[in-house]
């Protein structure tokens, strides 16, 4: 039978659970006849390296050793799945998947559609914004330029009327902009590219999206209202 290999990185963001954790390792252990072994690569440059899945899934996750890597391995020299190696990652200079598949043609092909298919289901929402770097950065310098030229052109209309503080609307102006770059140059840590909700993690993620509901809504949200409030007050009021 012909043999093939599959070697790609997969650039989407991840949030990965014990129950898609335990996907995961049937779909592998179904595919090759064995089950893998995990480990986790810590933020303190430890690598943790569990016996069983059940191991894992108890791990503590604390924040001074939490998870920023994830692999999943299962080497054999018989089968029909020779070498499978999933690795998901937090490191934003690198992608945030990678999948390794040797083995059967056939069979490489279909663990690959399966494990793809199941990752795809545990993509967040945000995924295209922090999954390609080229993509966040291009679409966040056309909002820089967009804001730079409506900062232009509304303190241009100040210089023109009595009505407008020139002083107050360069202001605003500095502070949109400064908020477009601070969201493009923070947007790993409000959107993680891998998410382990394992353990402490779990709680974490869910103080990251209270913060980021703040920031998003009450920073960013509001600071954009009392722009639109200002000008249609000067606008129609002439106040």
């Amino acid at each position: 039978m012909a043999k093939a290999d599959y070697d790609a990185p997969l650039m989407r963001a991840i949030i990965l659970d014990d129950q898609a954790l335990t996907r995961i390792f049937k779909i592998i252990a179904d595919a090759c006849g064995a089950e893998p072994s995990i480990s986790f690569q810590c933020i303190d440059n430890t690598t943790m390296r569990f016996g069983s899945l059940d191991e894992a899934i108890a791990y503590s996750n604390p924040s001074h050793r939490q998870i920023i890597q994830a692999t999943i391995r299962l080497y054999q020299s018989e089968g029909p799945i020779e070498t499978c190696l999933l690795q998901i990652r937090k490191d934003k200079d690198l992608a945030p998947i990678s999948l390794q598949i040797k083995g059967d043609d056939t069979q490489v092909l279909a663990l690959k559609r399966n494990l793809l298919d199941e990752l795809r289901s545990i993509e967040p929402m945000y995924s295209t914004f922090v999954a390609h770097k080229s993509f966040p950065e291009f679409l966040l310098s056309v909002g820089v330029f967009i804001a730079a030229v409506t900062v232009v052109l509304y303190v241009g209309s100040a210089i023109f009327s009595k009505n407008f503080s020139t002083n107050s609307h360069q202001a605003i102006g500095v502070a949109v902009i400064g908020m477009v770059a601070a969201l493009l140059y923070s947007r790993f840590l409000l959107w993680p590219r891998a998410v382990f909700l394992i353990g402490h993690g779990r709680a974490r993620h869910e103080q990251l999206g209270k913060f980021r509901t703040y920031v998003l809504g009450t920073v960013f949200l509001g600071t954009a209202l009392a722009v639109a409030s200002n000008y249609l007050s000067s606008e129609l009021f002439g106040t």
